[in-house]
C-alpha cells in the first residue's frame, strides 16, 4: 500500500464539554509553530465501529471448571467468580462479544426425524454451559453489549443424528439440514422467546476452512457454502432473517476468507476473518494491507468486514501462546487494532477474554486478557492496552482514519455518539517522538491522557488511570510519545 503524507488526528465540536466551533479561519492554525510531526484529521471513514470486544465462551461454570479434579477445591470456579468476570467486563466497556453455542448443549438427542419441523420439546437449556451462556447474554442485555452467537460442533456424545463423531473436537456436521434446524431453533428461542435484543448476528461454524473435510480428509469449502445458503433460506422461512444478521465466513486464512466472500456474495451483512498471521515484529503497513484486502472484498457486496478473532502467530497448539505474558504482545495488540480499523475493519475481537478450562482435559486455554483463578485473575499487558480502546470508544463511534509517513507511528481518531472524541497513537520504535494534533475547528480543548508503557503498567488489576491532561491551544495539541508505548487521549467520561 502506498502511504500518503502524514496525517493523524483531530477533533470536532465537543458538545459534552460545551465547546463551540471556533470562528478562526481554517488556515490560522497552520501558522502555529510546532516541533515534530504535524498530524491532521483527514475526514470520516466509510464505516462506524461495529464493536470492539472479545470472544467470551460459556465454560466457567461447566464441569471442566467447577468439578475439575486437577484443581484443588479452592481453585474451582463459582458464581462469585463469574460475577467478578462480569464486573471486570463492565469496567472495560466491552462493546461486543463473540460466544460459542454447541448444538448438543441444547439438543443432546434429535428432536424428531424431520429436519424441517422443530419440536420445542426436543430441546433443553439445562446443560451447564447453556446455563452460563444465558447468564452471559443477560449481562450483555443489561449492559448494551452486542452478541455474535457462533455455533460449534464439539464433543458431542449423542449427536449422531448430525453425523458428529463422539468426542472429536469441532467436527463439521454431516447432516446440514439437521444442523440448520438447530441454529434456527436457538435463534428463534433467543430473539423471540427470550427477547434478547443484544443478539445481533449469528455465525454457523467456527473456522470451517479446517473442519469441513470430505471423505478423503481434504477441505471442502463448497459444502460450507451450501450450509450458509441453507441457513439463509431456513431463517427466511421461519420469519427470522430480518431479525438477525448473518456473519460469514469465519475462516482463519485470509485467502479462504476472500474465496468465500466471493462465493457468498449477497447473503451476509457481515464478513469476518480470524487473524493469527503475524509476530510482534510485523510493521504497521503489513496490518494495514491485510485489512484493506478484506474490507474492499466485502464492500463490493455491500457488507462490512470484522476481525472476529485475533492474536499473534505465537500460538502453541490451539490454546496457549509462547509470548502470552509479554509487554510486546500488549503493544502489538493495540497497534494491530488501530492499523486495521484505519483501513475500515469495523470490529476487532480479541481471543479470548480470560483463561479457563474447555473440554480439553487437564490443559486450559491460556491466551486470555487475564489469567485463571489460581493466579488471582491477574491481568496481562494486553488487557491494559486493549481496555483503553474498548473503554474510550463505543459501538457506533465514527472512525476517522489516519495515515502516517512514519512507519513506526500509527494513530486513529474516533468521534463517539455523545460527541466526545478519542484519539490513540502508538510508537513502536525505540526512539522518543514528538508530534502534534491539529484541528481547525477547535481553538482550545483539554483531554485526559492515558499512557500504556512497560514502566507504568498497573499492578492492582485496575484499568490504566489518567496521567494528567493534554491541552490544545490555538488549534494545536503537541506532545511527545515515549519509545514502545501507546497513548490514548479522550474527552469521553
Amino acid at each position: 500500500m502506498i502511504k500518503r503524507l502524514t496525517v493523524i488526528v483531530l477533533t470536532g465540536v465537543l458538545l459534552m464539554l460545551g465547546l463551540g466551533a471556533c470562528t478562526g479561519t481554517n488556515d490560522e492554525y497552520k501558522q502555529v509553530k510546532v516541533d515534530g510531526l504535524r498530524l491532521e484529521i483527514l475526514g470520516k471513514g466509510k464505516v462506524n465501529v461495529e464493536g470492539i470486544g472479545v470472544e467470551w465462551d460459556p465454560y466457567l461454570l461447566s464441569a471442566a471448571n467447577t468439578q475439575n479434579n486437577n484443581l484443588p477445591q479452592e481453585m474451582r470456579a463459582t458464581q462469585a467468580d463469574l460475577d467478578f468476570v462480569f464486573s471486570r467486563a463492565k469496567a472495560m466497556g466491552l462493546q461486543k462479544i463473540r460466544i460459542m453455542l454447541q448444538p448438543a448443549w441444547i439438543e443432546p438427542l434429535n428432536d424428531d426425524g424431520d429436519p424441517f419441523n422443530i419440536d420445542p420439546d426436543g430441546f433443553s437449556w439445562e446443560n451447564d454451559c447453556a446455563q452460563t451462556f444465558l447468564k452471559i447474554l443477560d449481562f450483555c442485555e443489561e449492559n448494551n453489549i452486542k452478541v455474535n452467537v457462533v455455533t460449534w460442533c464439539a464433543n458431542t456424545e449423542n449427536g449422531y443424528f448430525m453425523g458428529l463423531p463422539s468426542g472429536q473436537w469441532c467436527s463439521a456436521p454431516k447432516d446440514l439440514d439437521e444442523y440448520v434446524e438447530n441454529i434456527v431453533y436457538s435463534t428463534g428461542y433467543l430473539i423471540e422467546e427470550k427477547g434478547y435484543t443484544c443478539v445481533t448476528d449469528i455465525t454457523p461454524f467456527n473456522e470451517p476452512n479446517w473442519a469441513f473435510l470430505d471423505d478423503t480428509q481434504y477441505v471442502d469449502l463448497n459444502r460450507f457454502v451450501e450450509l450458509c445458503v441453507k441457513l439463509d433460506t431456513a431463517l427466511k422461512g421461519a420469519g427470522l432473517r430480518d431479525k438477525v444478521r448473518l456473519n460469514y465466513s469465519d475462516a482463519n486464512s485470509y485467502q479462504d476468507s476472500l474465496w468465500m466472500i466471493d462465493k457468498l456474495k449477497g447473503i451476509a451483512e457481515i464478513y469476518n476473518t480470524h487473524c493469527y498471521d503475524y509476530y510482534s515484529t510485523a510493521k504497521n503497513e503489513i496490518f494495514s494491507d491485510y485489512a484493506k484486502l478484506l474490507v474492499d472484498a466485502s464492500a463490493k457486496h455491500g457488507a462490512i468486514h470484522v476481525i472476529s478473532e485475533f492474536g499473534l502467530r505465537t500460538t502453541v497448539g490451539s490454546h496457549q501462546a509462547s509470548d502470552i505474558d509479554t509487554y510486546s504482545r500488549g503493544l502489538t495488540i493495540g497497534r494491530m487494532t488501530i492499523a486495521m480499523m484505519n483501513q475500515g475493519i469495523a470490529s476487532m475481537m480479541y481471543w479470548c477474554l480470560f483463561d479457563q478450562y474447555y473440554d480439553l482435559g487437564p490443559q486450559r486455554m491460556e491466551v486470555g486478557l487475564w489469567k485463571y483463578k489460581d493466579f488471582g485473575w491477574e491481568p496481562r499487558p494486553q488487557y491494559y492496552s486493549f481496555s483503553l480502546l474498548t473503554k474510550y470508544t463505543e459501538a457506533g463511534s465514527e472512525i476517522y482514519p489516519i495515515e502516517s509517513e512514519d512507519e513506526d507511528i500509527v494513530a486513529i481518531a474516533f468521534k463517539n455518539t455523545d460527541n466526545s472524541w478519542t484519539y490513540a497513537v502508538v510508537n513502536s520504535s525505540d526512539e522518543e517522538k514528538g508530534f502534534s494534533f491539529t484541528n481547525s475547528n477547535l481553538k482550545n480543548l483539554t483531554m485526559k491522557k492515558y499512557v500504556f508503557s512497560e514502566s507504568t503498567l498497573p499492578t492492582d488489576g485496575k484499568m490504566i488511570q489518567s496521567s494528567g491532561s493534554a491541552s490544545m491551544k490555538d488549534f494545536v495539541l503537541a506532545d511527545v510519545i515515549a519509545p514502545q508505548s501507546m497513548i490514548v487521549y479522550s474527552s469521553k467520561a
